[in-house]
């Protein structure tokens, strides 16, 4: 697609960009999301994020409080709490060479977002949240902000409804002298995206303090508390935001992410991924994603808290330029100890006839510590990243380690961009030394292994296996015989494999 030149964008152009982003009224809230971080000795901070409309009102006194209960209710108590205003930032997706149009700072002025946070430091050890602590009958405790009123441009149902967003610790989970964080919602929403083009998204969830493992799912937005959901119109609900594409008609198709068109409204509940086709260049609706943190305590696998992001979308149409795509393998499984790296491409087209695009950029969200995320070639028009880790010993885990990559166009005068989540299964792998898995101690031998013979296993096993290259990709799969063992097959080269056994262990092998 050609770009405007900066030089001759005419001062207007911004009034013309989102025609569609607000009714002429005073509604400015568009979503907003919350996490909490435990400071220590029951105190913890408690931050709020705020979207607002630059075209509505400023954002003054939203009101902010706590109650408890369980099963997410309030019949411990409802209190209010003061937080802090900390930051107000233009979030606004336009090109680089357009001034921000949020400008000045919370004040009715031209087409964008803002975003506002918001802190506050509370005390499970004083009143009022003392009434909560070490109370069976007030396990989930509830952080909420509320604000009058959504935007009055949504077009799915709940323009002018209420606005509420909440978190939730669930204190029985933990003794008195444990500590949880909440994940992180490292990235910034797609509030506004271009109609029938995919829209791939991903909140980049991370709980890098505790590494718990993470669910999402779809919920409805809060009316009311404590959790009465929103007016949704038909045939729009909490599970089916949007008026998307679907081969046969209607919204409700079965998911097909994977489809040259995105089929349906897809949310993966592992890693957060979110794709959808919309087809309604006028519509504007709400999002809202649901984040479940949970730990295998002793074999139990107890919900540990909640955290949500709630949001308002809409879209015009872009003509036809197409939002970048990210490819590249996205599950990866190794073994703690070894290395691995893989290639992510960002690449962006006009449509499917033309092989000119847009300038990208790509990134990723640090999502794992001590990785590398290595740009190959920074001039280049499309972007490849090299991304690098080496797995330390005593990391392997039941959950996968996350990160996610992004990437925008510098198309004029929006940016269209992506997020897509990967993940990397790392596990605790046998060389051929006597090692426990589980409570049976397992000896395979020989090690190293020449291709186009057997592996022996002491004691012996008999079922179902599979060879697999370090960055998870099955070479080989067969059943082990009781008295032979494990088959290499001549094709395996030389390198280091893992062996996947049906009855759950994996062993690292090394083939010569």
């Amino acid at each position: 697609m050609k770009h405007f030149n900066s030089g001759f964008i005419p001062k207007f152009i911004l009034l013309c960009v989102f025609a569609v982003f607000i009714k002429a009224n005073g509604s400015h809230m568009m979503g907003a999301d919350m996490q909490y971080k435990c400071l220590g000795n029951g105190m913890y901070k408690i931050t709020a994020k705020l979207y607002r409309d630059c075209r509505g009102i400023p954002l003054n006194g939203p009101t902010f409080g706590v109650f408890a209960g369980n099963n997410g209710g309030n019949s411990c108590g409802n209190y209010s709490l003061i937080f802090n205003r900390i930051s107000i930032r233009d979030v606004t997706p336009i090109c680089d060479s357009l001034s921000a149009p949020c400008n000045p700072q919370n004040t009715t002025s031209k087409e964008g977002v803002e975003e506002h946070i918001y802190e506050a430091i509370v005390n499970f050890k004083t009143t009022p949240l003392s009434n909560f602590w070490n109370n069976s009958s007030c396990c989930n405790v509830t952080f909420y902000v509320g604000q009058c009123c959504r935007n009055g441009a949504i077009t799915t149902g709940p323009a002018g409804n209420d606005f509420y967003t909440t978190c939730l610790i669930n204190l029985c989970s933990l003794d008195s002298t444990q500590c949880n964080s909440s994940p992180s919602l490292t990235n910034i929403p797609i509030i506004f995206h271009c109609c029938n083009t995919p829209y791939r998204y991903n909140i980049g969830a991370l709980d890098s303090a505790e590494n718990d493992s993470l669910s999402y799912k779809l919920v409805g937005g809060i009316g009311s508390l404590p959790n009465a959901s929103v007016t949704y119109t038909n045939p729009f609900s909490f599970d089916h935001p949007l008026s998307v594409y679907c081969p046969g008609g209607g919204i409700t198709c079965t998911p097909n992410p994977n489809a040259t068109i995105p089929e349906g409204f897809f949310l993966d509940s592992a890693n957060g991924d979110m794709v959808f086709t919309p087809v309604k260049c006028d519509e504007v609706g709400i999002i809202v994603v649901e984040i479940t943190e949970w730990r295998n305590v002793s074999g139990t696998w107890k919900m540990l808290g909640k955290n949500r992001r709630d949001i308002q979308v809409l879209f015009k149409d872009c003509g036809n330029n197409m939002p970048p795509q990210i490819s590249g393998q996205k599950t990866h499984r190794m073994c703690e100890g070894d290395s691995i790296c893989f290639d992510i491409l960002a690449i962006d087209r006009n449509d499917t006839s033309s092989t000119s695009g847009d300038t990208v950029t790509l990134d990723w969200n640090n999502g794992i510590p001590g990785a590398s995320f290595t740009i190959k070639n920074p001039q280049s028009k499309d972007k490849e990243a090299r991304f690098c880790w080496v797995a330390p010993i005593g990391s392997s885990r039941a959950n996968a380690y996350t990160f996610t990559a992004h990437t925008v166009d510098r198309n004029c005068p929006i940016k269209s961009e992506s997020y897509v989540g990967f993940k990397i299964y790392v596990d605790q792998c046998n060389t051929g030394t006597n090692k426990l898995s589980g409570k049976t101690a397992i000896r395979i031998y020989p090690m190293p292994v020449s291709s186009g013979n057997f592996i022996q296993l002491q004691p012996e096993y008999s079922g179902k296996y599979e060879i697999l290259s370090i960055s998870g990709q099955i070479i080989y799969h067969g059943r082990a015989e009781i008295t032979k063992g494990i088959w290499v097959p001549s094709e395996v080269k030389s390198g280091i494999y893992s062996i996947q056994m049906e009855s759950g262990p994996r062993f690292k092998i090394v083939v010569d």
